[in-house]
């Protein structure tokens, strides 16, 4: 699984650019992955991890606040 994750890493940035320092290649890297983790996911609705945090989040304060008016 990894390695499949580093060969799309190398295809979609690394292959694709020529860095000047290891500082600007790591900052290219780094910003890579913070928008991976970020991005749609099938196994979430093509929701992004955020989106399905939020809905869960929502639906714990919904909750609470039913169980706090006695109705659940």
């Amino acid at each position: 699984m990894i390695e499949s994750w580093f060969s799309k890493l190398k295809e979609r940035l690394v292959w694709r650019s020529e860095f000047e320092t290891l500082e600007e290649a790591r900052a290219a890297i780094a910003a890579y992955v913070e928008t991976y983790h970020h991005r749609p996911h099938s196994g979430l609705g093509y929701r992004t991890p955020k989106e399905v945090r939020k809905t869960w989040e929502d639906a714990q304060e919904s909750e609470a606040s039913t169980k706090s008016r006695g109705l659940g």
